[in-house]
């Protein structure tokens, strides 16, 4: 196969997204160059693939990429990564056959950023590629048909400008705008931080100059590609720092969700999805809806206003700002159980945005479990089963998360025996079952469930007897899972009373609800970016240490956040540690929520939630209770 020339790699930098599919003029020839046919499957790439177990960083970059496939379209065959050894320097590609090619040069490059901000731009590299493949792109298509098959005259005469085909070129550039916007929107909805991208030495005109280095004014081709990228750089940058600034208010939105600030959050996912109207943005206003609705519905089952199972509700906050338009029937209904005017507000809320969601992308899997949730809340078992029967099942068959709330939903028809079997029979089988709901939660709201039916029918040596059986399921992996299964058989104490002095928990010296003066800001070197937030204009203020403060024109601190870049609680809670040293160390959170960008572990008492992803601590954020 013949390889792809310095002319036609030169070309391919100019109208590239961060020129990743970049060419080191004087690279030695050590493996392979990416292939003038995009639309070879991997089996010619396996070769050069690069084992994650004998190199770390290739590890990283696979870790990185598992966690973006959070926010991947389920329903639809997920992309592969593969790190490959190339001679061409930094460069990354997605392939017609679903994946992901990204050069070990590539890892490298993100890596001469330093440790701290290589994670955040490896995930912003592949987010893009991912944004191609969601978007049904594949341009490279285009551009090898363009360039890549053409004789060497044709090619120079490409690079040169003189005779490509204009609008083929301007349809490259706003794909390419877009996978950057897409892919910005994408990585900070799991975790990763925008602002990474941005701040500093300008990732994209670095990456530029890192590839090309003393080679611009070799050639004019040369001069002009750089002149090119860079130009593009500076129009990205623009454009990014605009979405990493609104990406902060659904991230706000996240943080009220999570503090119980229902209405708070409402506000921000609104002002948010006015910007960027969105799946997502419906799906996380239903949310807020939902699980405000369940917690009245909780106070009323403890007062004994209403009766019936203290059943666990898995609720996870779909936290990925990006839709496909789509068309899809909706299904509706009345509530069958009375309840209290209230609730069955919130509840026809939480329907009426779960049914838009899903029309704009029937393909996402979570927002039906999230409405079945909602029409079990409210007791109306006809319309549970019309969503995970009539809609979910026939679309995307068997799904732990599923038959956990059809199982939920026997009970509320009255027969617990089956509710209970089959709750127990899920405890057997829900490990080789998909699940579009995280695997912990299932396991979770099943024995939580069995156990509160164990209660109903008066057989509380049941119920304790399937705590013990999660404790021990748990036990090798330690963690929260374990930590709520031990506390339902020997009571925990609450987080440490003396660390319910809430003076000791600063970010960058300051927590919510205190005025600061301007000299504050002056100690501590802080960029600062505005934000509206229902017409008033709010300062967002950022640290080199990964502190974040949103302050109102008042002074006074609105919200204040630890990202993962560094940080130490005065407990000695490091950003890095185990999640279970959180646990040991504050006790049993109030709250405990999963998100797809991780999981958080709230306490109400401290007015602290600490930010998990898989087992490692990558921040909190502080906030006063509702």
């Amino acid at each position: 196969m013949p390889s792809l020339n310095a002319r036609t790699a030169a070309f391919y930098l100019a109208v590239s997204c961060l020129a990743l599919f970049g060419y080191a003029p004087d690279g030695p020839a050590q493996t392979v160059v990416p292939p003038e046919d995009p639309t070879q499957s991997i089996v010619y790439w396996q070769p050069y693939v690069i084992d994650p177990g004998r190199d770390p960083r290739v590890a990283q970059a696979q870790r990185i990429f598992a966690v973006l496939l959070r926010a991947w379209d389920i329903t639809r065959l997920e992309p592969a990564l593969h790190v490959v050894s190339s001679s061409e320097g930094p460069w990354a590609a997605s392939l017609a056959d679903g994946n992901i090619l990204l050069s070990r040069a590539a890892v490298e490059a993100c890596f001469q950023f330093g440790r701290t901000r290589a994670p955040h731009l490896l995930a912003f590299v592949l987010a893009h590629e991912l944004s191609h493949q969601r978007a049904d792109d594949l341009w490279h298509h285009k551009f090898f048909r363009l360039a890549g098959a053409q004789t060497s005259s044709v090619q120079a005469r490409l690079v040169e400008g003189l005779g490509a085909d204009q609008t083929a070129l301007e349809d490259i550039g706003k794909r390419e705008a877009r996978a950057d916007h897409d892919g910005l929107l994408l990585m900070s909805s799991v975790g990763f931080d925008p602002y990474q991208v941005i701040d500093d030495k300008d990732f994209f005109t670095a990456w530029v100059e890192s590839l090309w280095g003393g080679s611009c004014e070799r050639s004019a081709s040369h001069r002009r590609a750089c002149r090119d990228a860079q130009n593009r750089a500076l129009r990205t940058r623009v454009q990014l720092a605009e979405v990493a600034s609104q990406a902060t208010l659904y991230d706000l939105g996240v943080q009220a969700l999570v503090a119980g600030k229902h209405e708070a959050a409402r506000r921000l996912f609104t002002t948010y999805g006015r910007a960027y109207p969105s799946r997502a943005v419906l799906a996380s206003l239903g949310t807020s809806y939902l699980a405000e609705a369940v917690d009245a519905y909780r106070a009323l089952l403890a007062t004994g206003r209403l009766q019936g199972p203290d059943f666990y509700y898995p609720l996870l906050l779909d936290a990925r700002p990006q839709a496909r338009p789509q068309v899809t029937a909706a299904v509706r209904g009345a509530p069958q159980q009375q309840l209290p005017q209230r609730i069955r507000y919130l509840l026809a809320e939480a329907n009426r945005h779960y049914d838009r969601a899903i029309r704009l992308e029937p393909e996402y899997r979570a927002t039906y479990l999230l409405l079945a949730v909602s029409h079990l809340l409210e007791g109306n078992p006809y319309l549970v089963r019309g969503v995970l029967q009539g809609r979910f099942a026939p679309r995307f068959g068997a799904d732990a998360g599923a038959a956990l709330l059809l199982a939920m939903t026997h009970a509320i028809e009255g027969d617990t025996a089956t509710s209970e079997r089959k709750l127990e029979a899920l405890l057997r089988d829900q490990a080789g079952m998909p699940s579009a709901l995280p695997r912990s939660l299932v396991l979770y709201s099943a024995y939580h469930n069995a156990a509160a039916l164990a209660q109903v029918r008066g057989d509380p040596q049941r119920a304790r007897a399937l705590w013990k059986q999660l404790s021990a399921q748990a036990a090798g992996a330690g963690g929260l899972l374990f930590r709520l299964a031990v506390a339902r058989l020997v009571r925990e104490p609450a987080a440490d009373p003396q660390r319910s002095q809430r003076a000791l928990w600063l970010v960058a010296g300051a927590r919510p609800g205190e005025r600061l003066a301007s000299s504050h800001f002056e100690k501590t070197a802080f960029r600062r970016d505005q934000i509206w937030v229902n017409g008033t204009p709010m300062g967002v203020y950022r640290s080199a240490d990964g502190a974040r403060l949103v302050v109102d024109d008042a002074g006074v601190v609105r919200h204040a956040w630890q990202v993962k870049t560094g940080g130490q609680l005065p407990s000695g809670v490091a950003i890095g540690d185990t999640a279970d040293r959180a646990l040991k160390v504050l006790g049993l959170p109030s709250r405990h929520l999963h998100l797809l960008s991780g999981e958080y572990l709230a306490y109400d008492l401290l007015g602290l939630a600490v930010h998990v992803v898989g087992d490692t601590i990558d921040g909190w954020f502080l906030y006063e209770p509702a």
